[in-house]
C-alpha cells in the first residue's frame, strides 16, 4: 500500500462501503437468503403476535403466579415444621420446591413466548422450518462467497480506487497472475445481462433460455455462473454443462447429455463428492471436536448432578432437585441428538435412492439388461416298492447384457423421466436442475444450428429444469422478428433469448481493477478501446500491455507498441486471402508492413500509402484495401489519443458518463464497428477525432 501511494483508511472505508456488493456477486445464493431470511422474520413476528394476543396467555401467567405463591408458602410451612416434625417437614418442602420450581419455569416460559428472544430460542429448539431454510440459505451464500473466493478481488478494486495515481500514466504492476485464467468466476463482473438471466430464472418454473451476442463478449463465462458444477454440500443444485459438437448427430449428443446429467446426479448425491483439501478436513475436523467436547461437557454436567442426587449425603430436597434436573435435560440432550441423527438418515436414504437410480440410467445408456429364468421338475418311480415316489426340481437365473442400441424417442423418454424424477427431488430441498448446451453459435451455418435445435428440442420443456444454450446473433435476429413470418426452430425452441452486449469502459475497469494491481486509468482505457468492449480480448490485451510497459516503461511507447503489433497481425491475416495473393502490389505493401519497414514512420504516412491505389483494383481487393485503411485509421486515432499529452483532466472527463456519452465507449464502439460496415466505422472513427480535437482524414468511400 506504501508502494502504491495508497490511503489505508480510505482503502478501509471503502471496502466496508462494498461489503454488500460482494454477496450480490452471488446473486442466486443472495436472493434465497433474503427470501428465506424475510419469510422467517415474518413467521417470527407472526408467532409473536399470536404468543402475545392468546387469551390462554393470560390464564396461564395467573396460574403460574398463584402455583408459585402456593410452593412458596409450602416452603415456608415445611421449613417451620421441620423443627417440630423432621420428616413430615421434608415431605411439605419438597412438594413446595417442586410446586414453585414447575410453576416459575411455566411463568418463564410463557412470558419468553411474548418476547422476541423466546421466540428466537424456541425456533432454535423445536429447529422451526422457516429458521431452518434460512440457516440453510444463509450457509450456501456463505460457501458461494467463499469458494468463488468473491473477497480478494473487492479488495483489489479497493486498493486500484484508492490510489492517488490512479488517473496517471504510472505503472505499478508487480503481479498479473490474475490475468491466467479468463473463464475465473471470481474475477466476474456483473452486469445488466446476468441480473436479467437471474431474474428470468426465477420467473420461470423450468424452460430453455437463449444466450446470444457476439463471440469473446462472455457468454460462457455467464452460463459457466448457473451450470458449472460445485462440489459444497450447501446447495441442493444439479448442474452439469456440455459443448454442442460441430458435426453433430442427435442421438449421440443426447445421449452424450443423458449420461452427463447421471454422473452430475450421482457425483452430486455422494458422500465422497466433497473436496478433501486440506482445509476442508482441518475444518471438518475442527467442527467434529467442538461438538464431542460441548456434547460431553453438556453429559457430565448433568450426570454429575444425577450422581450428587442419588449419592451425596444432602437434603432430601436438594437431591430431587438434582435429580430433576439432571435427568430432563440428559433425557432432552440424548433425544435432541438422536433426532438429528434420524433426520440425517432419513435425507441420506433419498440421496442414496436418487444416486442409485442415476447409476442406472447411466448403465442403461451404455446397454439394455435382459434375464432369463428356466424351471425344470421330473417325477420318478422306486423300483422296490411301486407306490414310492421320488421328485425332483431345478431352477436356474441368469442375467446378460448386451449391447444393445435405443432409440432416439426411447432416449428422450427415458431422459425426461428421469430429469422430472431428479428436479422433483431437489425442488423439494430448493435446489434448480440447470443444463447448459454450450458452443452451439459455432455450428458451420445457422441453417445447421437450425436443425440440431429441431432434433433436439424433444428434450426441453421439463418442468423445474432449466437449459441454457449460446445462440449465435443471426438466432436472436431470427428470435426477434418472431410475429413478421412463419415460426422458425429458434422461436419455438426458446422461452427467451437473452444477449450478451459488449462490456462498457465502467465494466472492463472493474474487470481490470479486479484481476491487477496497479493498471492506472490511462492503460485500462486504451485495453477497453482497443480489444471494443469484448471481455476476451480486453484480458488478452491486457497481458500484451504489461509485457509492453514492462520493456518501455513509458505510457506512450507502450501503447504506440501494442498498436503497431496489432496492425502487424492483421496485415499478416490480410495477406493470407486468395484475393489479396493475386494483388502484387497490395500484398508487397502488406509485407512491407509484416517484416516492420515501416516501423520507424508515422501511422499517418502508411494509412497514405495503403489509399493511393484505392479505384485502380477489382472490387474485392478494394474492400479489403478500404476495411485495412480504417483499421489504420481506428489505430492512428489511438496514437493521437493515448499518449504522453493526455491529462488526468482529460481522463476523468472522458470516462465521465453522466451526460450518456462516454468517450473511452465511444472508441470502443468503433473498433466494434469494423466487422460491420467499413465505411460506417470511418465515419464513427472521425467524430471521435472531432471530439477530441483531432484532424480528421478525407474518406476513400466517398
Amino acid at each position: 500500500m506504501a508502494e502504491l501511494g495508497v490511503d489505508r483508511d480510505r482503502t478501509y472505508d471503502m471496502t466496508s462501503r462494498q461489503l454488500d456488493k460482494i454477496l450480490e456477486e452471488a446473486p442466486d445464493e443472495h436472493k434465497k437468503y433474503r427470501l428465506a431470511f424475510d419469510d422467517y422474520s415474518t413467521a417470527l413476528e407472526s408467532s409473536l403476535r399470536s404468543a402475545s394476543s392468546n387469551p390462554t396467555r393470560e390464564v396461564l401467567l395467573s396460574r403460574s403466579k398463584q402455583g408459585c405463591l402456593i410452593g412458596a408458602a409450602l416452603l415456608i410451612i415445611g421449613l417451620m415444621l421441620g423443627f417440630w416434625l423432621d420428616f413430615a417437614g421434608t415431605i411439605i418442602m419438597a412438594i413446595g420446591l417442586t410446586v414453585f420450581l414447575l410453576s416459575a419455569a411455566l411463568f418463564g416460559a410463557n412470558h419468553a413466548r411474548a418476547t422476541i428472544f423466546g421466540q428466537y430460542f424456541s425456533f432454535r429448539a423445536t429447529n422451526n422450518p422457516y429458521h431452518r431454510l434460512m440457516v440453510s440459505a444463509r450457509a450456501q451464500l456463505i460457501n458461494a462467497v467463499v469458494d468463488r473466493n468473491l473477497i480478494v478481488p473487492i479488495l483489489r478494486q479497493s486498493i486500484n480506487q484508492a490510489r492517488r495515481d490512479r488517473l496517471g500514466q504510472k505503472f505499478a504492476v508487480q503481479d498479473s497472475r490474475g490475468l491466467s485464467d479468463l473463464h475465473e468466476s471470481a474475477y466476474r463482473v456483473p452486469t445488466g445481462v446476468s441480473q436479467e438471466l437471474s431474474e428470468l430464472l426465477d420467473q420461470l418454473s423450468g424452460g430453455s433460455i437463449g444466450i446470444a451476442g457476439p463471440r469473446g463478449a462472455g457468454k460462457s463465462s455467464l452460463m459457466r455462473i448457473h451450470c458449472e458444477v460445485r462440489n459444497s454440500r450447501a446447495t441442493a443444485d444439479v448442474r452439469c454443462m456440455v459443448s454442442a459438437p460441430v458435426d453433430y448427430v442427435a442421438r449421440e449428443f443426447v445421449l452424450l447429455l443423458f449420461a452427463m446429467l447421471c454422473r452430475s446426479v450421482s457425483q452430486r448425491f455422494s458422500h465422497r463428492h466433497a473436496p478433501t483439501s486440506r482445509r476442508t478436513v482441518g475444518r471438518k475436523l475442527e467442527y467434529f471436536a467442538v461438538e464431542t467436547i460441548a456434547f460431553v461437557i453438556l453429559i457430565s454436567l448433568f450426570d454429575s448432578l444425577l450422581w450428587i442426587g442419588l449419592y451425596a449425603d444432602v437434603p432430601i430436597v436438594i437431591s430431587i432437585v438434582f435429580l430433576l434436573i439432571g435427568g430432563w435435560m440428559n433425557l432432552s440432550i440424548v433425544t435432541g441428538e438422536i433426532v438429528r441423527l434420524v433426520r440425517r438418515g432419513r435425507n441420506s436414504r433419498k440421496d442414496r435412492y436418487l444416486r442409485r437410480i442415476a447409476q442406472r440410467n447411466l448403465a442403461r445408456v451404455r446397454y439394455l439388461q435382459t434375464q432369463s429364468t428356466s424351471w425344470s421338475g421330473s417325477i420318478k418311480t422306486s423300483l422296490n416298492l411301486p407306490v414310492s415316489l421320488g421328485f425332483d426340481a431345478q431352477r436356474s437365473h441368469g442375467v446378460s447384457r448386451a449391447e444393445q442400441p435405443l432409440s432416439y424417442p426411447e432416449i428422450v423418454r427415458e431422459f425426461r423421466v428421469f430429469a422430472r424424477t431428479v428436479s422433483q427431488h431437489v425442488n423439494d430441498r430448493g435446489g434448480r436442475v440447470t443444463i447448459g448446451v454450450d458452443e452451439l453459435d459455432k455450428i458451420g451455418s445457422a441453417e445447421q444450428a437450425e436443425k440440431f435445435l429441431n432434433e433436439i428440442k424433444s428434450i426441453f420443456g421439463i418442468p423445474q429444469v432449466y437449459f441454457l444454450i449460446t445462440v449465435s446473433d443471426d438466432a436472436l435476429t431470427a428470435f426477434e422478428r418472431r410475429g413478421f413470418q412463419l415460426r422458425d426452430a429458434f422461436d419455438s425452441s426458446f422461452d427467451e433469448i437473452l444477449r450478451v452486449e459488449l462490456l462498457s469502459y465502467e465494466e472492463s475497469r472493474r474487470l481490470l481493477y479486479r484481476r491487477v494491481i496497479g493498471l492506472t486509468e490511462p492503460y485500462v482505457a486504451f485495453c477497453h478501446a482497443l480489444s471494443a468492449g469484448l471481455a476476451r480480448d480486453l484480458i488478452r490485451t491486457a497481458r500484451y500491455v504489461i509485457r509492453a510497459a514492462n520493456l518501455h516503461s513509458e505510457f506512450a511507447r507502450t501503447c504506440s507498441s501494442a498498436v503497431r503489433v496489432d496492425i502487424h497481425r492483421k496485415a499478416r491475416a490480410l495477406s493470407q486471402l486468395p484475393a489479396v495473393k493475386d494483388n502484387a502490389r497490395l500484398l508487397l505493401q502488406l509485407h512491407k508492413i509484416e517484416s516492420g519497414q515501416h516501423e520507424g514512420q508515422p501511422l499517418s504516412q502508411l494509412l497514405h500509402e495503403i489509399l493511393q491505389s484505392v479505384g485502380s483494383e477489382a472490387e474485392q481487393v478494394l474492400a479489403l484495401r478500404r476495411q485495412f485503411a480504417t483499421y489504420i485509421y481506428f489505430g492512428m486515432t489511438l496514437q493521437d489519443i493515448f499518449n504522453e499529452d493526455l491529462d488526468e483532466h482529460q481522463v476523468e472527463a472522458a470516462a465521465d458518463n453522466s451526460s450518456g456519452l462516454c468517450a473511452f465507449d465511444m472508441l470502443a464502439r468503433t473498433r466494434s464497428a469494423m466487422g460491420i460496415n467499413s465505411e460506417f466505422a470511418w465515419q464513427l472513427i472521425s467524430d471521435c477525432r472531432r471530439v477530441w480535437n483531432l484532424e480528421t482524414c478525407d474518406s476513400p468511400f466517398a
